[in-house]
């Protein structure tokens, strides 16, 4: 008997890089926080402060990975903008070898900021979240519904 591949029926279980990006203009190189990497499970799998030691001034947030969705919760922040520039966001990357993101949109009903479609950008592996010059609170939430493709658990 050969030993056939696990397939996971979402993004729970995978292991994932998050990844703080900011690019100001379209010609400048980017910058990018250290890796954050964790297995997807139950609960939030990132929580981050501001990084003193990239440079970047990051928004606290919690990011919160499930089987088919990515929520972002911004509580306990005091008013504030991102940000302007070509971009200024997320990048959560599957550390995976095939087509893992299928697609993916806003969730409107649970997302408080004034975002679309448009603010994504998909790869078959990563996911990346443009927040440029959005104004935030502790009172905003960010919810991505993911399509997620056949892909065996590596």
């Amino acid at each position: 008997m050969s030993a056939q591949p696990a397939f996971a029926d979402g993004l729970m279980q995978r292991q994932v890089q998050f990844n703080v990006v900011t690019i100001p203009t379209e010609a400048a190189r980017e910058d990018r926080s250290r890796d954050f990497i964790a297995t997807v499970g139950d609960g939030v799998e990132f929580q981050l402060g501001p990084e003193g030691d990239s440079g970047l001034n990051i928004v606290p947030v919690a990011i919160d990975v499930g089987d088919r969705v990515i929520r972002f919760d911004y509580s306990g922040n005091r008013p504030g903008q991102f940000a302007p520039g070509h971009f200024n966001g997320y990048v959560l990357t599957f550390l995976t070898d095939c087509v893992l993101i299928a697609g993916a949109e806003i969730v409107a009903s649970e997302t408080t900021f004034p975002m679309t479609d448009e603010d994504l950008t998909i790869t078959p592996g990563s996911l990346a979240v443009n927040v440029s010059a959005i104004p935030f609170s502790g009172d905003d939430r960010l919810t991505i519904a993911i399509d997620v493709g056949d892909c065996p658990l590596s």
